[in-house]
């Protein structure tokens, strides 16, 4: 008897937690996910209001929420891949990437050109892998052409990265 109450308490607590938020009956079932589609829907007007010394703070946010939406869509397209759907699963890389070429502040750019950089930001790091993914979901699905223009991106951006050196001789 008391545990069952004390179950049922703990669960409209639980509720009571997400009430104000927008995405509240998603916190229950998804937390991670809701949280990112709702910040990265809902929160940017409250970041554009707020203090220079927030507004870091809710960019940096902001680049992690970015790369958690990246992670969720990169398995996305390696369960496709998985299932032999190359072309969706080229798709879902496509998506990812263009996530990052909408971020506002892309730290990228100035990046792209500069081939000889050390150490990458994470983003150019993900760009490439991203892109060496879908050249590799192109290059199954017997799409040379797309293939090997990923290649050059990514060799554009990491001449040294030898997965996209050897598809490109293939």
């Amino acid at each position: 008897g008391t545990t069952a109450s004390v179950k049922s308490r703990s669960l409209p607590a639980k509720d009571a937690d997400g009430v104000g938020s927008p995405a509240s009956t998603d916190s229950g079932m998804t937390p991670t996910k809701s949280n990112v589609r709702a910040t990265a829907t809902g929160d940017s007007g409250a970041s554009t209001s707020s203090t220079a010394a927030s507004s870091k703070s809710s960019a940096d946010d902001d680049d992690k929420i970015l790369h958690r939406r990246i992670e969720e869509i990169d398995r996305a397209g390696k369960a496709l891949f998985k299932g032999k759907k190359f072309m969706g699963a080229a798709e879902k890389f496509t998506e990812a990437l263009d996530l990052i070429a909408q971020r506002p502040n892309n730290k990228t750019s100035s990046e792209n050109g500069d081939s000889t950089s050390s150490k990458p930001s994470s983003l150019t790091r993900q760009i490439i892998t991203l892109t060496n993914n879908r050249s590799a979901m192109y290059e199954k699905a017997s799409h040379p052409d797309l293939a090997l223009s990923d290649c050059d991106v990514v060799l554009n951006l990491d001449p040294t990265h030898s997965k996209a050196r050897t598809r490109r001789l293939r």
